[in-house]
Order: C-alpha cells, then structure tokens, then sequence
C-alpha cells in the first residue's frame, strides 16, 4: 500500500500514515522499522499493513518514489488555505 506520513513522534517512536484506499489511518511503531529513518510528516511511504485488535498497523515501511510534502499535515488543518473543513 502507499501513503503519507502525517504525524510523528520522535519521543515515543510512533507515526501515523495516511493510507491510499481512503480508509482509517494506520498505525507505524518507528522502533521497528530500520529503512523510514529519520521519519519527518510529509514523507511519501510504501508499507505492508495489518489489523491488530482492530487497529491498522503499517508495517516493512519505505520511502516511496514521491516527492515529500513536509507542509501536508498543516494545510489539512487549515481550512482557509485548502478550502475544506476539517
């Protein structure tokens, strides 16, 4: 599946991805993955995705062949800028 890193936490080592099939986020402990370091919002990923316990969890993440979007996550916040409502 390919996605968008949308939100990250260097403390906890956790991400969140915005996933192409339009369905809910998925989860990505960063700990575990080797190949997205350093991880940044806005980074254009591949991975593999699982359900745990009702939670999507995206895992074997990877860079994808996109260009990065570091600005993605705050202009889905701002609806005067995008024109939706959030």
């Amino acid at each position: 599946m390919n996605g968008v890193v949308i939100w990250v936490d260097a403390e906890s080592s956790e991400a969140i991805v915005w996933c192409d099939d339009h369905d809910e986020l998925a989860y990505c402990d960063l700990s575990l993955e080797e190949s997205i370091r350093p991880c940044t919002p806005g980074i254009w990923v591949t991975f593999r995705l699982k359900d745990d316990t009702g939670v999507r969890v995206a895992y074997d993440i990877a860079p994808a062949a996109h260009p990065d979007s570091p600005d993605l996550a705050l202009l889905l916040r701002s609806p005067l800028q995008t024109g939706f409502l959030l």
